[in-house]
């Protein structure tokens, strides 16, 4: 089976990888930030709490990356902030 093509933009992929490749925006992970929530959450679990009581944190950081070129061809326009605090353009 080979990959198929449509006229549909990608709005939201799943990492920068997708941005590159032609989504509009997506999110990525702070792997360096999530190491530290991690042990973060270790020094905070209280003695003899084990797995079977886990702590759930959603990430600090996500940061996320747009395709201005995508959204030209599909006449969108993606906010100046959100442009500013993309980790990448392009």
């Amino acid at each position: 089976t080979g990959v198929q093509t449509c006229a549909l933009p990608i709005l939201i992929g799943a990492s920068d990888a997708w941005t590159r490749a032609g989504a509009i925006l997506s999110f990525d992970w702070d792997y360096a930030d999530l190491g530290r929530q991690c042990a973060e959450l270790a020094i905070r679990m209280p003695p003899g709490r084990g797995l079977a009581q886990p702590v759930l944190e959603l990430p600090r950081r996500m940061p996320h990356s747009v395709n201005l070129e995508a959204a030209r061809h599909f006449m969108l326009t993606i906010p100046a902030d959100l442009q500013q605090a993309a980790r990448s353009r392009y």
